[in-house]
């Protein structure tokens, strides 16, 4: 059956009017637990509708409470058209799949066919499996949780990462048997009609909705010009949810990098044809591999760092050491393609010179840089040396690659505009993204009562941020304001330093369980928050979006300073001397809208329900000592002031 004759049978004649089901006496109230008409959801419906009748660009912005996931699921499935959403976060992609989805057919009629669609690194390679489990003696360390692995590869009937729930996160080995891209054989791989990743994607091919990521979205547009076909399928229509993650997502994939883990991957892969088939001339090109890595990372500092790659004597020697690495990297990719007995791992050779290739093409791009559209840049993070070309700007990126291959897209996000003079002002949006001003923009506010439900606590008086009692500041308003709620807070952070430093504090001084960001997974300490009740959680930028907590657990949100990008970072150093090349000033157009959308954001942890209650705590002095201050205040929900902690005990108070 073609996708259109079945799209033509499953759509419900009776759904074409968006109040039958999201009105006042809607069929939404039959199937959500204790409903209430929510005029925003029904007025972004029909919004949604419009754009998929018309089709084009639309950018909807709908605060927490509104339900924008219904709101477009519903309309994508009356149409009838194939639609694929993207969403930032697994924590949304868990909830369309696990909550709204199966609600359309009550809503709609319809039964749409769903698919989920991740990237490869989640899928187990079967060709891998079945080679390395008769291999145990190369995993002797991991014991247990091998045994668990194996049982559970021997019984998967998708190969999805994401269940083996019980074991953890950081599995010491699953990148030996993953489907990582440089491994991969495509379709000469021996087991390829049984391929997991590829039964995924021919299910998406076939399902009316699928479910992705941004991550996903973007590789598959970096990847298109080595690809013959895309990693996801055609659609008709494209649902960017989270939206206001898309330009720092899709900085890191559409630029290039070379890192120090793809090189020993690399080898990794090569030692193991030399004892395969041990070999004097593939030794001489492995140790001349290694002794060109040795003398190119010698020439950066071994602490932690992250820096430009700006032009200078430095750079020079960069460029002729980085070349006698790239050199000697086709080496290797070139004795691959020349062999001529061949060892036992045949079918990883062909995958093998071809990543060897990109290695040193991509190397190759970044110490020459002669790209003006990008930022090349240097990071060592525990002992590990990267080097990158990012894109100065994403817009044109997304002009030239995304754009004309989804000519409908849906950009939606609870924080997509700044506080404009009469309405939502989403020019910092459409600028970043490169959409034309004439998009229509759409911005639906939080259904919550913050008069009530919520406080806004802003200390009489505070150190500023950079003096040197900042933080003993910062410490002690934290504790005092966790006393106030017994616990049940979030502590966000723009920093680890002063995460690090209010978690030795706090220590021994609060009678509540004290969680901490990179202790646990991000889901595990979740999980411990909400079943302990009365956790608080230290965290940073991590936590400050894409976190669901309703209910009294989380009672109590803390920020210690306005989130403004670090001007040196290299990307964010580039773009301000991009804007300013460009004859603009660079704080009013880039660095405060960025900061009033992640600030809007760490707030939007707060309050998720209409029950809920609960405290914000801004710790910034330039909330009241800047003129811009002024401007975040003005983007955030309307709630009482205060200023003396008292008032925040006596709202905790009452039950």
């Amino acid at each position: 059956m073609s996708r259109k004759k079945k799209t033509e049978e499953t759509r419900p004649p009776a759904a074409e009017d968006i109040s039958s089901i999201f009105g006042p006496e809607g069929r939404i109230f039959t199937v959500i637990a204790s409903p209430e008409f929510r005029p925003g959801q029904k007025e972004m419906a029909e919004r949604v509708r419009e754009f998929f009748d018309s089709g084009g660009f639309s950018v909807i912005e709908a605060g927490t409470g509104v339900g924008k996931s219904l709101a477009y699921l519903v309309p994508a499935v009356l149409s009838g058209k194939k639609t694929i959403i993207a969403t930032a976060t697994k924590n949304l992609q868990d909830q369309l799949l696990d909550q709204d989805i199966p609600m359309l057919k009550s809503l709609t009629g319809a039964d749409p066919s769903v698919a989920l669609l991740k990237g490869r690194k989640n899928y187990l390679c079967l060709r891998k499996y079945r080679a390395l489990s008769r291999q145990r003696s190369l995993f002797t360390e991991s014991g247990e949780l091998l045994s668990e692995f194996l049982a559970w590869g021997s019984l998967t009937k998708t190969g999805d990462r994401a269940e083996l729930s019980t074991l953890p996160e950081n599995l010491p080995f699953w990148e030996e048997f993953s489907a990582h891209p440089d491994a991969c054989l495509g379709g000469r791989c021996p087991v390829f009609s049984e391929c997991y990743l590829v039964r995924a994607r021919t299910r998406a091919a076939q399902s009316d909705l699928v479910v992705t990521n941004h991550h996903l979205l973007l590789t598959d547009l970096s990847l298109r010009d080595q690809l013959s076909t895309g990693l996801l399928p055609e659609a008709d229509f494209l649902i960017l949810d989270e939206a206001h993650n898309l330009e720092e997502i899709a900085s890191e994939i559409l630029g290039v990098t070379f890192g120090q883990a793809d090189l020993r991957r690399l080898m990794g892969q090569a030692q193991k044809i030399i004892l395969e088939k041990p070999d004097t001339l593939w030794g001489s090109i492995l140790s001349r591999v290694e002794n060109a890595w040795k003398s190119f990372s010698s020439l950066f500092p071994a602490e932690d760092f992250r820096r430009r790659l700006a032009p200078g004597q430095s750079a020079e020697a960069v460029k002729a050491e980085g070349q006698i690495l790239a050199e000697a990297i086709r080496a290797l990719s070139s004795r691959v393609r020349s062999l001529k007995v061949k060892p036992v791992a045949e079918e990883d050779l062909p995958a093998l010179s071809e990543q060897a290739e990109r290695t040193a093409i991509a190397l190759e791009t970044i110490i020459w840089r002669e790209d003006p559209g990008l930022i090349f840049w240097v990071e060592r993070r525990a002992q590990f040396l990267n080097l990158h070309a990012t894109p100065i700007e994403i817009s044109s990126e997304l002009q030239d690659k995304l754009y004309p291959l989804y000519p409908n897209i849906l950009f939606t996000s609870a924080t997509l505009s700044t506080p404009g003079r009469n309405q939502a002002d989403f020019s910092y949006f459409r600028s970043q993204l490169g959409l034309p001003e004439e998009i229509e923009a759409h911005s639906f506010p939080s259904p919550f009562d913050f008069q009530t439900q919520a406080l806004l606590y802003l200390p009489q008086s505070m150190p500023e941020p950079n003096q040197p009692s900042y933080q003993e500041a910062l410490a002690q308003e934290m504790e005092k304001l966790v006393q106030a709620s017994r616990g049940r807070a979030f502590l966000l952070f723009t920093s680890f330093a002063n995460l690090n430093y209010v978690a030795t504090f706090l220590e021994g001084e609060i009678p509540y369980p004290i969680l901490i960001q990179g202790e646990a997974p991000k889901a595990e300490l979740l999980r411990q928050f909400k079943e302990k009740g009365d956790a608080v959680l230290l965290a940073t930028f991590s936590f400050w979006e894409g976190v669901d907590v309703p209910g009294e657990s989380l009672s109590l949100v803390v920020i210690d300073r306005l989130p403004f990008d670090v001007p040196s970072e290299p990307i964010i150093e580039s773009r301000i001397e991009k804007i300013r090349e460009n004859g603009r000033d660079p704080f009013q157009s880039y660095q405060l809208p960025a900061a009033v959308l992640l600030l809007r954001q760490g707030v939007g942890r707060l309050i998720r329900r209409k029950t809920d209650r609960g405290v914000i705590a801004l710790l910034d002095p330039r909330l009241r000592t800047k003129g811009y201050g002024k401007f975040f205040l003005r983007s955030l929900p309307p709630m009482p002031v205060v200023n003396d902690v008292g008032k925040v005990e006596n709202f905790f108070a009452v039950p």
